[in-house]
């Protein structure tokens, strides 16, 4: 389950909004490394 960084209500992760507070919420893709080691080979 994915949870609001906002208002932390939990949220279906086929769901692109918060249903409580409608925040965006964006899930980072299964199949990709996450931002941080895309950033850590730049440095």
């Amino acid at each position: 389950m994915v949870y609001c960084l906002r208002c932390g209500a939990e949220v279906d992760p086929d769901s692109a909004f918060c249903g409580k507070c409608g925040m965006k919420i964006s899930i980072p893709p299964r199949n990709k490394p996450p931002l941080i080691l895309k950033l850590n080979n730049f440095i």
